[in-house]
């Protein structure tokens, strides 16, 4: 009998804490989906954008990758990339 009331307590005040958990984490995934949300709107606009992002601030400059052997003694075409 005692132990029906305990193991009957014990599911009560768990239920009770996984009600609550299970709101905050609704909670919080609401508002991550607010912010992503957010964050997508505020890509749309041209000026923000190239601040919030370095690929498009990057997009379309060449990448040169060289060999030890050219950062040493760099080539003429690689030069241009260097110093535009």
């Amino acid at each position: 009998m005692m132990r029906d009331k305990a193991s009957e307590r014990y599911v009560r005040l768990f239920l009770r804490f996984s009600r609550r958990v299970e709101r905050m984490l609704l909670r919080l995934v609401i508002v991550f989906v607010c912010f992503l949300i957010a964050a997508q709107a505020l890509l749309r606009i041209p000026a923000l954008r190239e601040l919030i992002s370095a690929v498009d601030r990057l997009e379309g400059k060449p990448v040169m990758y060289r060999s030890a052997r050219e950062n040493n003694n760099p080539s003429p075409e690689s030069q241009q990339f260097l110093h535009p």
